[in-house]
């Protein structure tokens, strides 16, 4: 495996082919308006399977980086939320392996309708902040940027992960200037018919 220096992933997509990827995060605020409780799945199959993660997935051809995230979020929990709703938390770049680069747009949102539900995908289950999270049934990169998360910080990480999916062999955390809305309504093009 070829070892990318940190600070680079972003400068990667030329090389390396990138996956645009959505999270989303429900929450219910205490009375202060901090994050009381935080919406979970465990992954049930599939890559992270037997992980705690958010709510997310590949972006569509022909959606927005937002329409993705509100549909992965009915899809495996559930709740419907409006775009409008889905608040840009950070992103992430994950090195993993050899595969592509994965660019993780992550959402917050406290606006939301209908029922918790399980799906063939995830078991959604609601965590108390104040109590911790299951970081060790998580992926490993989650307790370096879960903080800056809850403190409403727009962050950014970078990780490059061994083989095993486990092994973080380099890592980057920390806040940055949220992205254009622009940038983070921009669509993923359709593939061309030929």
């Amino acid at each position: 495996m070829s070892v990318i220096r940190l600070g680079s992933l972003a400068k990667l997509n030329c090389a390396l082919a990138t996956k645009v990827l959505t999270l989303v995060f429900v929450y219910e605020d205490d009375a202060e308006g901090k994050p009381k409780e935080v919406l979970l799945g465990l992954k049930k199959r599939g890559f992270g399977c037997g992980k705690w993660n958010g709510f997310g997935g590949k972006v569509e051809p022909g959606e927005t980086i937002a329409e993705g995230a509100a549909r992965e979020l009915k899809e495996e929990c559930g709740l419907q939320c409006e775009t409008k709703d889905l608040l840009p938390q950070g992103y992430l770049l994950f090195q993993m392996a050899d595969k592509e680069l994965f660019k993780v747009h992550v959402f917050c949102t406290r606006k939301y309708s209908g029922e918790v539900q399980e799906s063939e995908e995830m078991q959604p289950q609601w965590w108390t902040v104040a109590k911790g999270m299951p970081f060790d049934k998580m992926w490993p990169d989650d307790e370096f940027w879960f903080p800056f998360m809850f403190h409403k910080d727009f962050f950014y990480g970078e990780f490059i992960f061994a083989e095993d999916d486990k092994t973080i062999l380099g890592k980057q955390v920390g806040t940055a200037e949220p992205e254009p809305l622009e940038k983070m309504a921009a669509s993923v093009p359709r593939p061309v018919e030929g």
